[in-house]
Formats: C-alpha cells, structure tokens, sequence
C-alpha cells in the first residue's frame, strides 16, 4: 500500500523516498513494476543504518519519506539492538526532528503485537501525529485502515481497500464484499447493517440447520458453529430463540457464518442472526429486500423498542443511530427535519430557484431579508402561497454580491410575478432603504407596514397608524414569537418547503440562549426570511388578508371601505393582466429581465 502512496504521490511530481530495511532493493522493485508503480521522481533505497538513511535524505531531498519499518532501522552511537526499546525510541526522534526541520512528510512502518497493539516504547505513539492500523483477515480481500490516532481531524474513520493481483484499490461501498448474489431468496440468509467507524456497511448471516433425529433427543451431540460472530452472543440468541419464539434448534447442529470473512461483534446483529436462523430452520426465504438491525435480550425483548418505551423515538435515533439531523438543541426536531423532503427546482434564474409558478386567484407573501452584500452573510427572500393551508415555499432567493441598491429591483420583479406578493422586509441593517425603495421609487403599494404599540409592533395598513414605517426591526420580542410559531407550522405540516439550503439550514439553526441562531460559521439567511414570515401570519392584519371573504372584496373592489382600510394592500393593476392565462402566470420573459436589470 505504501509503495502505491510514494508512487502515487510521485506521479503527481512530488520527489518521494522511499526506505526498505526489510527486503531488498530488488524485491521491492519486482514488486513496483507489478503494481506500476515506478516514476523519475520515486526514489528507493534499501538501508538499515540511521547515518546511511539521513544521507540518502540529504541528497534526495524529498517531501515524503517512507520508512519500511522503524524496528529495522538502527544507529552505532545508540546501545542496543535494532528494534529494541532505546533504539526505536532515539531513532524515531531523529527522524522525526528531520522531518520537521526540512518540512518532510515521514511515514513510518511499525509492527504491532499479537494484540493488535504498537511493538516497543508507547512513546512512538506520542511522537506523531497520527497512527493508522492497517486490518485485514488472511482469506478475506478486504483490507482496512483504522484511524487510532488523528490531530488532524476525526479518529474514528476508516479506509477500505479491495487486495487483488493488480494490487490494492481504494472502494467506496465494499458492500458486495460481504453480501452474495442469488436469483431467488435463499432460506437461512438475512442481511444486516454494521459500523466500520463512521462508515455502514451492509453484512451478510448466513445459517444453516440440520434436521432432527428422529427421536427428537439431545444426546449432547448438537454442534455450534460460527465464523466471524461471537460463539457466546450467538448461542444465547439461540437460546432466546428457541424458548420465545418456539423455533427448536437444540437437538440440531447450528452453523452461522458471514460472507467475505466479516467480523461482526456489534450486537445490532443478533436479530439478523436469529431470523437467519429461524429462516434455515422452518426453510422458509426471507424476503430479499429485509434488512434486521436489532440487539435482542434474554427476556426476547427487542431492545430498540424498549429504549424507544423508555425514551422516545427522536431520543433512540439521535444517540443509537446517529441520525444527528437535527438534535436537541436545533428549533426543529429531528424527526420533523427527517420528514422533509427537498425538490430539484422547475427553474433556476440565477439565485432565484422556482419551485412552483404562480398560480391565477392565489395570494402570495414575500419575507425578505437583507445584507450589506459582502462575506457571508447572504440577502434572501422567500415567496409563500399563503392562499390556504398548508402554505407552500414557491420560491427562495440568496445572494451574498447584491448590492442593496439594485437588491429592491429583484424583490420587486418577482413579488409583481407573483401576483403582486404582499412584501414584509426586515429593516435592521440597510433595509429600510430596501422597503423605502420599493415603495416610493419603484411604486410598489404592497410593501407591508409595521407600527409600534404597547404590546410592541404590530402589521398594520399604514395609513391610520401613528408612527408606521415601512418594513420591521427584528427584535428579541419578534425573533421569540416568530421562532415559536415557525415551529409550530413545519414540525405540524402547516408550512411545506421543498428547498435543500432551507433545509440544510435548518439543522444548523440551534438555540444559544434564550435565542436561535446558526452555529458558527453556518448561515440562517433563508430560515429568518421564515422567521419573519411566522412572526406575520400571527398578525391580525395578515389573517385579514387571508381572508377569503375579504380578499373576494377586494378582488371585486366593493365596500370601497375596504379598499381605504386595508390600502396600500389593494389589488394593485400593473398592467400586466395580458401575460395571464386562465391558469398560471407567464413570468419567464420578466424573470429574465430581474437578472439582467
């Protein structure tokens, strides 16, 4: 694997050393024109002695050296013999030291014990800065690399590699490995799911029963069999199996096995052993599409369904199965985040992804929310159909470039689009030039209004409130009463999204307080555009609005009392009724526009 890696890493023009103590330069080689593995810049040296080694590195000058193994390397001017505690120790440290002057990427081979564990000082371990074990059964091709030490980053990852004449190839999905094929289901298989550190891999049990004799005695004769399971864990499951579920196996010989040499120790395979054997027993298929992830006890208990009893469903999947989509501490549950699902958009114009068109008669509701337009932090809006319920996210923009001078012009192109959506901006930072631009400049009459009141602010018309302005501040009062209620639409299905980043966001968007926000470096541009808009439909104007009965007055523009309450939110003629057919807006051609603008 190694010799692969130098070459590897070689090819890509990088001057590599690589240090044999154990075999010969003409054994490795043999084996590098077998592997291919030879290149102008990949340098071989096979060397036992410390002083030799350091020479070869002067004159190399390489960036990565592989030194082949630690144990068989020595120096004169250190007491002992190669491999030896003193000896391992000194000359790790020298080459170490080396490397970290000359800025040289060092791997070093070590053996391990019959343990598994690092021969020689504990030391070793120490000194780098990581250590990986390579893993793998002599009759199995698989191979595995197993992080146990990592400063860089995670230690519980793994690498699995496929060993075969041509050499080891890197796999993405060894599932095939550890799974047979059959035309059709086969009685006494059963498929399973195993954590090889963060990676599932699908495992295959495999059981087969004899029959009976036919006296139906045990004469203590009934063999248990296993390969890579617990002999113990298996024989108390087929305990349990056989005194719960009344499947007899005990005057029978049991032989369970996994395919591909497998070791599985993980508990989470007991019931996949017990319907594998169940299923060779009664010679009866499983189904070929089953997949058994349980532990089971010895009351027959299945142990998921009791932890989930004693807790609760979101609890069991968040620290039993690591579904860490959406924890605890997130404003929407887990389990409601695992619920949504998210569409590819019906059209993408830019950053403004269109998932659904606008539709003749619906009223539709923008939230927008601004930035100054530099790093990370994002202008975004959202247009929802807000006719009935459940409303629905038809469209989401963010952009993080925009200037808030030509930011005004996009909300306006699409709120016009969309049947004249009613437009709430949030005014914390520029937007109050964003909401004051829509309406005096761009003439656009439904830009909502805010009013301040003793209960804090409130929507309003505009007109007949003292102190109204354009737009709303977010404050701790608004931020509290909008989160709350946005939870309350998504977690009860009242508020349908179908947009990937909101979703994303979402699973970042975490309690730090007595507030929500995202977590660090995250974004929660598009979930505040939701914040707001859950602020609003708490309003009593909104629901005013979305009111049929008054809507239809407005649509037909009788009392004109009506149209003076509830102005500037009127119908408003733009003169674009021709693009509208009897059912969806034609708004491609404007849409096109809104970019280019």
């Amino acid at each position: 694997m190694l010799l692969t890696v130098a070459a590897e890493t070689a090819k890509q023009g990088i001057l590599s050393l690589y240090i044999s103590g154990e075999e010969s330069a003409s054994q490795v080689r043999l084996r590098a024109e077998r592997l291919n593995a030879i290149d102008k810049n990949l340098w071989l040296a096979a060397e036992s002695d410390l002083g030799a080694v350091i020479a070869h590195i002067d004159s190399v000058k390489p960036e990565l050296l592989v030194i082949d193994s630690i144990q068989t390397i020595s120096s004169s001017t250190v007491d002992g013999a190669p491999g030896g505690v003193t000896q391992v120790r000194e000359i790790a440290a020298a080459l170490i030291r080396i490397a970290k002057e000359r800025a040289i990427t060092l791997v070093l081979v070590g053996h391990v014990t019959k343990d598994g564990s690092i021969a020689g000082p504990r030391l070793l371990e120490h000194l780098v800065d990581v250590v990986l074990n390579f893993e793998g059964e002599r009759h199995s091709r698989l191979r595995l690399i197993r992080a146990i030490k990592n400063r860089f980053g995670a230690s519980d990852e793994i690498g699995c590699f496929d060993l075969n004449d041509s050499g080891i190839i890197g796999l993405p999905d060894p599932t095939g490995l550890f799974t047979s094929r059959h035309a059709d289901p086969v009685p006494g298989t059963c498929v399973t799911v195993v954590l090889e550190g963060r990676r599932a891999l699908l495992a295959e049990i495999q059981s087969l029963v004899s029959v009976a004799n036919s006296a139906g005695r045990d004469w203590g004769n009934s063999r248990r069999v296993t390969s890579g399971l617990d002999n113990s864990r298996t024989a108390m499951t087929l305990a349990v199996l056989e005194l719960r579920a009344g499947i007899q196996v005990s005057t029978r010989d049991v032989y369970v096995a996994t395919v591909g040499g497998m070791k599985i120790n993980e508990p989470s395979a007991d019931l996949a052993v017990a319907l594998s054997v169940a299923s060779a027993a009664k010679a009866l298929a499983l189904p070929s599409d089953l997949v058994a992830i349980g532990e089971v006890g010895l009351a027959g208990e299945d142990w998921k369904h009791e932890t989930i009893r004693n807790t609760s469903e979101e609890q069991f999947r968040q620290e039993f199965e690591c579904e860490f989509l959406g924890s605890s501490n997130t404003l929407i549950s887990g389990a409601a985040l695992r619920r949504m699902t998210f569409l590819p958009p019906i059209e993408e114009h830019g950053d403004l992804k269109i998932y659904k068109l606008p539709q003749k008669d619906h009223l539709y509701a923008m939230s927008v929310d601004t930035s100054r337009g530099t790093g990370a932090d994002y202008s975004a809006f959202s247009v929802i159909d807000v006719t009935q319920f459940p409303y629905e996210i038809v469209a989401t923009y963010r952009n993080n470039k925009i200037s808030h001078l030509l930011y005004p012009t996009t909300i306006d192109n699409v709120a016009r689009n969309y049947n004249n959506a009613y437009i709430l901006v949030e005014t914390n930072d520029n937007g109050q030039q964003v909401a004051d631009t829509l309406n005096y400049d761009l003439e656009n009459e439904n830009v909502l209004k805010v009013a301040q009141s003793k209960s804090g602010q409130v929507l309003t018309s505009g007109f007949n409130a003292t102190g109204s302005k354009f737009g709303i501040k977010t404050s701790k009062q608004v931020k509290a009463i909008g989160c709350a209620t946005l939870k309350t639409l998504i977690e009860e299905n009242k508020l349908l999204n179908y947009d990937y980043d909101i979703l994303h966001e979402m699973t970042t968007f975490i309690s730090k307080g007595t507030s929500y926000e995202a977590e660090y470096g995250k974004n929660d541009d598009l979930v505040m555009t939701l914040v707001l808009f859950a602020w609003m439909s708490t309003q009593n104007f909104f629901k005013e609005l979305t009111s049929i009965d008054i809507r239809q007055h407005l649509l037909n523009g009788i009392p004109q009392a009506a149209d003076d309450d509830l102005l500037p939110f009127g119908i408003v003629d733009d003169g674009r009724h021709e693009l509208r057919d009897d059912s969806v807006v034609k708004y491609t051609s404007n849409f096109d526009k809104m970019l280019a603008s």
